[in-house]
Order: structure tokens, then sequence, then C-alpha cells
């Protein structure tokens, strides 16, 4: 068998090849990944694709070899990805360690040595990436970014993300119809919608961009291959190789940090270097190991925003949630003073941005789930995202898991103790939000002035039995109607049936799956993800509004603070506060 040698660069820094393993071209594996890209102000992808075909990118690698039985038969993408293969060979000058990358372009350790915390992973430099230049356009960054990647595409100077584009499957790439009945009433239906609508409005507004057909394709190639942290909303993002091969897992249970330094000069203009980004192991890494990183920027990703803006699942269930907009409404007499204080206390553009947080079905902790040890792996050393799929077949008990979990902290106090609730399915984050948009009339004397600087520490904790009513009537509400349009409990049965049908399947068979299946079962895990997290909502505000009668509100803590009322409430004698510290 002929052996092509590849020689990775110096800045790529993975294992050595597993001895006893072959590689031949079109091999097949038993990973699980699939598609790519993160919202920065301009767009979102999602699709999970699992046992996909593994290729080898090391010193040496053995080609295909038709007559062999042993040999899967060569599909059209093996020679897409053996573009990647001539894209690394050209950046090499020294020997260096090997990696795994599957048909969907996600990177895993092929070393029998593993990879050791601390040690750089690979570290692209700034002269590799795809970028815009935005210098005074009158169009969105990423339109700029999509015209750079579709030159270079044609002059073949990056094969790599040429070969990485055509391979991507995400649900921007579904046909419209189907994505609006398979994902119909969900979120990510809804926030693929409105990337459709802003793309819509900037091909008719520039008409010299070409069709909105091609101009959605691009949108949806930059969307799902520029990542944090090449995604700020404040300049064009950068598509950068390989950057779009980590997958995305939430703390603690990543296995490597991303981050992207700066140009350097050097001293004296000696030791200067590109700005860069950097993939550096967090943990000690197993060979086999599918590389992880934390891909969430403010918000915590849940399973729709991940499938949508990075094109894969989360390899564990701890990211099923539900995000949630919490503005001041138009119609707020009180909402200057209002959006002031958010803007004083976290939120700089409240008035154009809404806080958004993330309602989950088990907690705001993120528990190990079943199938996945402490350290993110596997239990049985296949992929994390095989895993997630045996996970999520028999995950009914995912949610005790998580309140059970040793990972859980104590809820601050401004997370209401409610019984039956270990763990909180709202974060701690959202309750002042919560407080503030539902004050109204005598609470609102905490608006004045003369609180700004006490407000926020006084709707961490609930202020009155009205406002904390109200409170939870909107949340339980409006999280009941959007599960009731989900389809309601028989929407997480039909998806998990969905699931255990199709990824019953691939793993007995260990073979891909057809794109339709692939499609249906991203559906089903988003449903399924969104309706756990709003029955989760519903339940926890429906079971504190009854306990709303033994709750310390603001007067009760503030008379209590002055030595006005005793421990049970009741107004204190004249002796009694003495007792209690009035002698002086």
């Amino acid at each position: 068998m002929a052996l092509h040698t590849i020689a990775l660069p110096a800045r790529l820094h993975v294992p050595a090849r597993m001895p006893g393993r072959t590689y031949p071209t079109g091999c097949l594996s038993n990973s699980t990944y699939g598609y790519g890209g993160r919202y920065s102000g301009y767009g979102h992808g999602g699709q999970h694709v699992p046992f996909a075909r593994q290729h080898m990118l090391s010193r040496s690698y053995a080609a295909p070899q038709a007559s062999s039985a042993s040999v899967a038969t060569v599909q059209p993408h093996d020679a897409l990805l053996n573009a990647m293969t001539a894209y690394l060979q050209t950046q090499t000058t020294s020997d260096a360690l090997a990696v795994d990358v599957d048909a969907q372009g996600a990177l895993l350790v092929a070393s029998e040595n593993g990879i050791k915390e601390g040690e750089v992973i690979f570290r692209m430099p700034s002269t590799e990436w795809i970028v815009g230049d935005d210098s005074g356009a009158a169009t969105p960054m990423w339109v700029a970014t999509a015209q750079a990647f579709q030159k270079q595409a044609v002059d073949a100077e990056h094969p790599w993300l040429t070969a990485r584009a055509k391979l991507l499957q995400g649900v921007l790439a579904w046909p419209e119809e189907e994505a609006n009945a398979l994902l119909q009433n969900t979120q990510l239906l809804s926030t693929l919608q409105g990337y459709r609508a802003h793309v819509d409005s900037v091909a008719a507004q520039n008409e010299q961009l070409g069709p909105v057909d091609e101009l959605w394709k691009l949108f949806g190639l930059v969307r799902m291959l520029a990542r944090p942290p090449c995604a700020d909303p404040s300049e064009p993002p950068a598509i950068v190789p390989l950057l779009d091969t980590v997958r995305h897992v939430p703390q603690p249970l990543a296995n490597a940090v991303v981050k992207r330094e700066a140009k350097s000069d050097g001293v004296l203009g000696m030791g200067a270097s590109e700005a860069s980004v950097v993939c550096t192991a967090s943990r000690d890494i197993a060979p086999g190991e599918v590389i992880t990183v934390d891909l969430g920027t403010e918000t915590p990703l849940t399973t729709s925003r991940c499938a949508l803006d990075f094109g894969h699942f989360p390899m564990t269930a701890a990211s099923d949630g539900y995000e949630l907009a919490l503005g001041i409404p138009p119609n707020d007499v009180n909402r200057d003073d209002k959006l002031d204080i958010l803007e004083t206390n976290g939120y700089p553009n409240a008035e154009r941005i809404a806080p958004v947080f993330v309602l989950t079905p088990g907690g705001t902790n993120i528990g190990t789930g079943a199938g996945v040890d402490a350290a993110g792996r596997a239990d049985d050393g296949r992929s994390l995202a095989a895993a997630a799929t045996r996970r999520y077949i028999a995950s009914a008990g995912w949610i005790a898991a998580a309140v059970t979990s040793s990972t859980a902290s104590d809820p601050s106090d401004s997370a209401p103790r409610v019984p039956g609730f270990i763990l909180n399915p709202v974060p701690d984050a959202m309750w002042p939000v919560i407080r503030l948009v539902q004050m109204n009339a005598t609470d609102c004397f905490l608006l004045e002035a003369l609180f700004r600087n006490e407000v926020w520490g006084h709707i961490n904790l609930p202020v009155s039995e009205m406002n904390e009513r109200n409170a939870c009537t909107s949340m339980s509400g409006g999280a009941r109607a959007a599960f009731d349009a989900l389809g309601g409990d028989d929407a997480i049965t039909s998806a998990d049936e969905e699931i255990a049908t199709i990824g019953t399947q691939a793993l007995e068979l260990g073979a891909e799956l057809p794109i339709s299946d692939l499609r249906r079962l991203t559906a089903s895990f988003a449903r399924r993800s969104e309706a756990l997290s709003l029955r989760a909502c519903v339940v926890y505000f429906d079971t504190y509004a009854e306990t709303l009668g033994d709750v310390e509100y603001y007067q009760e803590r503030r008379l209590r603070g002055l030595n006005l009322i005793d421990d049970d409430g009741k107004p204190m004698t004249f002796d009694e506060m003495l007792s209690e510290g009035w002698k002086e």
C-alpha cells in the first residue's frame, strides 16, 4: 500500500498516530459530528451527522486500494477531504503530531499518548484567515467576509475551507419548505426565519450583491464557519481553518480552550508574530477524543442555538435549554428609568438589545448526565457525540441525574428556594430583570433617583408579593403557551420515539444515515430540548407561586433591619428594640 507523506505545520500540535490502526481514505468510524457556525450579530446553522467517514491527517496515511475488500468505497466527499489534507501539506516545515478529521471536519486526537494539559493543539495565524475588508461598507460585515471567501474559493487559495464549505449540511442549507415543516413552532425555526428576513432585506437594498438565493448560501456559509473568538459583532467575522473543526460542550466538560492572540511586534523588532487563534488543551485529552471547547460567549449555548450557529449538537444534555429575551415594553410608563437601571447594571445596550437568558430543564448547573464521565469522555471510549445519541435515547432520567449531581452548587440569594427543586431552571441573573420588568404601582418608589445606587441590590431579592406574583404569572403563562405550541408532553414523547428509532438505527448499523433522517433527528433534538425546558419553567413558577405567602419581601427586610419587627414579623416593643441594639 503506497504511503503519502504529509508534514503538518509546527503550529498544528496533535499527537502521533495510534499504533495498530490503518487509515485508508474513506474508512468508516463511529464518530458523530455535524456542521458549524455562531451568531455574532449577522445570522445562524445546524445538523448532527452520526457515524461519519473518517480521514487521517498525519505524517503518513494509507492511500485507498480499490481492490481491497477492507477499504470502503470512495465517496464524492473523499476528494474534498483530500483537499483539506493538501492544504495542511503546504503549511508545514517540521515533523508534527497527527490529527483525525472526520467527514464533517471534526478534530480528534489520534496519539496513543493523547494530548497533555497546557499543550497547544493548533495555532492558526491571521495570514490564513478569510476575513473581509469592512472599510466604510454600507452592507453588514458578514457580506465582506462572504465576498472574500467567494473570491478566494474561485482562486483556490484556501482548499481546506473550500472543501469544508461543500461538506456543510446545516439547517441553513435545508430547503425552506422542509425546514418550516420539520421545525414548526420551535424557537429554532423562529430564529431561522429571522435570518431569512435579514438576508432578504440586505438583498433588496443591495442589488449588486446578486440573487437572494446566492446571498443566502453565502450568508449560511459564513454563519456556520465563523466562530468565537473571531466572530465579534464589532468587526467582520473571520473564517479560520481548523477553528471550525472543534466541537462545543459547556464548561467544565470542555477539554480545550480557544483564544485569540494579538499581533506582536516583538522587542526592537525581534520575535514579531502575527495575530493568531490558539487552541490549547485545558486538561489531558485521551486518544480518540474529539476536541471540545465552550463556544458560548454572553449566554450558554442551547441545543437549538448550537445546532443553528455551529452546525452540531452539544455533546451533553446539559445544553438543553430555551432562550428568553426580557425587554422593557415600549408602553411602560417607567421605561426610561428601568432602562437606565439595566444599562448601569451590566446591560449597556438594553434599549436596543433585550437581555437574553437561558431556561433549562434540569437546572442552571452542569451535570455529567448518563453515558459521560466527569471528564466528559464517553463511558465506553467512543466519541462523546456517539454517546450523546445513546444518552438521549434513554434520557428520561437526565433531570433526576442533574438534580442529584455532585456538581450542583447552592443557589444564590436571588434564586427563590422552591420545594422539590434542588437545581433552579431559571438563571440567578434573570431574577432582578424579571422583577424590574414587572415592577409597577406602589413598588415603583424604588425607581426614584434616591434609590438608583441601591435598587439592583433590592431587586435581587423579592420586592413585594404583588411583584413576585406578577413575575410568576407572566413567566408561567408565556412558557405554557410556547410549550403547548410545540405540542406539549406529546412533543417530548414523539421526539423521544423519533430519536430512539433513528439513533438506534445508526448505532446498530454503524453507518451514515440518509439526509432526510438526519434532518428529522435534528428537528427532534431541538423540539425535545425546547419542550423540556419550557415544561420545567411552567412547573417551577407554578410551584413557587404557591409559596409566596411565606416569602420575605422588601418592606419586611427593611423593618427587620431597623429592628422594628422580630423574626416572626411582629412589631417589637420599645424594650425589645433596646435589647436588639438601640441602646447605642
